[in-house]
């Protein structure tokens, strides 16, 4: 490559070629340069660098980023499928879209956890929905079901003493049992006694349709 072309590709190159030129050194040897960036190449990439900035911190914002998120749960949940019905185990059996389950009259609190209808049964979003104003106790006191107010909206909160430690939780019941315990007493909730009633009402059922016959 001739001298006049080396400075016009690169003239920082050509200037160092040009003085180990006159050392006796072989300019082909010579490393090109690299060629900083203009002026407005910089103030492009710092403009881009500020948009970028600019568009996570409207994407962290609490109105922008709820929607978004609530908008992917529900493509994952539903996805884009007109007769899709989803069916999982806090679903009627018939299907979500055949039977919707009911929603959360209220904010519950089961436990210290904020409670979601998306990971309740419809049996235990039943059971939290039925408590009134005002308190209900079991086990002397021990399990709690108790309605209050923040402000404009009602919470509930649940709580058993036992859950205060790891090994008092693990010996808790489910919550269905609990919630129904609290509801209608200890009996309501022994399954024994659950079964006992249940042979009584088929009892009951049987009669009835023996003196139709």
């Amino acid at each position: 490559m001739s001298k006049d072309m080396r400075s016009f590709r690169n003239p920082g190159a050509a200037m160092v070629a040009d003085a180990l030129a006159d050392e006796g050194s072989d300019p082909s040897e010579v490393v090109s340069m690299p060629v900083p960036p203009t002026a407005p190449a910089v103030d492009k990439i710092a403009a881009l660098e500020a948009q970028v900035q600019a568009l996570v911190a409207k994407l962290a914002q609490p109105q922008v980023a709820q929607p978004l998120i609530v908008k992917t749960e529900a493509s994952v949940r539903f996805p884009q499928n007109p007769d899709y019905n989803e069916k999982s185990c806090f679903t009627h059996p018939e299907g979500e879209a055949v039977h919707p389950k009911v929603r959360l009259t209220r904010d519950t609190v089961y436990l210290g956890a904020r409670q979601r209808a998306a990971d309740l049964t419809p049996q235990e979003i039943l059971l939290f929905n039925a408590f009134t104003k005002g308190t209900k106790e079991a086990r002397n006191g021990m399990w709690t079901a108790r309605v209050t107010r923040d402000g404009s909206k009602e919470v509930l909160s649940v709580m058993c003493v036992e859950a205060n430690s790891i090994d008092g939780r693990q010996s808790l019941p489910s919550m269905v049992l609990i919630l129904t315990e609290l509801h209608d007493g200890a009996q309501a909730a022994d399954p024994s006694q659950m079964l006992v009633e249940v042979a009584m009402l088929k009892a009951q059922v049987q009669s009835l349709m023996a003196a139709r016959a």
